[in-house]
């Protein structure tokens, strides 16, 4: 066995630890307990903190995703009132360019009859003119009067 010299038994004595396993066995219970409770501190600081990360993620994730719902929805909307005005209004220019071509086919026909009753009015005029003037009845013969008066009706209307 060795044997310790006395100059250097004191400061071996000074760092001696009695072993008593009763000791170690209380020491180690309350190192287990004191790492037990850390590791229960450590567990509800991170589920917390977990908790915490999934509050703010579900703010911001509801809020981008009204956001997004908000800004597809107007995109959608204007998209479909545009449409719906479009077709709305081609119907109500396609009726009035309607209304437009049937007023502009009734008033050239009128205009035709106008025209026609109106070289058949100065004929008849330039008859009894000629009879007036003359004292005598006009013989006529309506193709040429017709052409000279339609060629002078040219000129006026």
């Amino acid at each position: 066995m060795p044997h310790l010299k006395s100059h250097a038994a004191v400061p071996a004595i000074k760092e001696a630890v009695v072993l008593d396993l009763g000791d170690i066995g209380a020491q180690a219970a309350k190192l287990r307990l004191a790492a037990e409770a850390r590791a229960q501190q450590i567990i509800a600081e991170a589920e917390s903190k977990a908790a915490e990360l999934i509050d703010a993620a579900r703010g911001t994730g509801l809020e981008e995703g009204r956001a997004q719902g908000h800004a597809e929805g107007l995109k959608q909307g204007h998209e479909q009132g545009k449409a719906e005005a479009l077709a709305q209004w081609q119907e109500q220019l396609q009726n009035l360019t309607d209304a437009w071509a049937d007023a502009a086919s009734r008033f050239d026909a009128h205009r035709a009859q106008l025209r026609r009753e109106a070289h058949h009015a100065v004929l008849r005029f330039a008859v009894r003119m000629g009879e007036k003037l003359t004292h005598r009845v006009v013989e006529v013969d309506e193709s040429v009067i017709l052409d000279q008066v339609a060629a002078a009706l040219d000129h006026v209307l």
